[in-house]
């Protein structure tokens, strides 16, 4: 992952120029933005295991830290113990929801599409961000970027990148084979026939997406 800064924090209302800002210091010479776009993985995406995910180094607690959070545990068991029956409860229609919603990729864990996933979720599992958190994706003339942006509730001045994709491996089809609900949606397809869906702001930017990364290029792969 590469991890940008500022020099100095930015206003909220001033994230997208800050971000464009950024990367632009990852830029190789006479490369130039298409466009810029925040969004998500799909929402319906299910997550992968943890033991596909980096590994998290835990802090040590001393013998009286231990002892202290013995208490705590016990105060805790109850609501826990609430949350798993509500998750139980929830588990059979979330998956009647992820039915009707289809399918978000094709491919697993180790296709094109699954790496790309995994880079994402990777980056909110060690950053310790929402686990679905937002996404900035930097269109230029050879490059798409994926970053991590900061969560509602902590804006930050900094940005991580956690794919970089070449043009030239990547294209766009948007949900028109979807029902109308999707507008939203689109998915990323790669050379190995892998595709992962992701979820933009509006169908605009859906559009915007899509013909930025489907622009010809000198070794692209166009398949929408």
């Amino acid at each position: 992952m590469i991890h940008v800064h500022d020099a100095a924090p930015q206003p909220e209302d001033e994230g997208p120029a800050a971000a464009r800002e950024q990367i632009s210091g990852l830029l190789q010479p006479g490369e130039t933005f298409e466009c810029l776009i925040t969004g998500e993985l799909d929402p319906y995406l299910r997550k992968p295991s943890t033991r596909l995910l980096p590994k998290v180094p835990r802090e040590k607690l001393t013998p009286a830290q231990k002892l202290a959070a013995v208490p705590l545990m016990i105060i805790g068991l109850p609501e826990a113990l609430v949350e798993l029956a509500v998750e139980a409860v929830k588990w059979p229609f979330q998956r009647l929801s992820r039915f009707v919603h289809g399918r978000t990729m094709e491919g697993g864990w180790n296709s094109d599409a699954g790496r790309f996933a995994l880079g994402v979720f990777g980056a909110h599992w060690t950053l310790r961000r929402l686990r679905d958190g937002r996404l900035l994706f930097a269109v230029t003339g050879h490059r798409l970027f994926v970053a991590v942006t900061g969560d509602d509730k902590s804006p930050r001045s900094d940005l991580t990148v956690v794919n970089v994709v070449p043009r030239g491996r990547i294209a766009a089809r948007d949900a028109s084979h979807h029902p109308q609900r999707q507008r939203r949606r689109i998915d990323l397809l790669f050379p190995d026939g892998s595709w992962v869906a992701l979820r933009l702001p509006s169908a605009t930017a859906v559009g915007e997406l899509r013909a930025a990364l489907n622009a010809p290029t000198a070794s692209g792969f166009t398949r929408a």
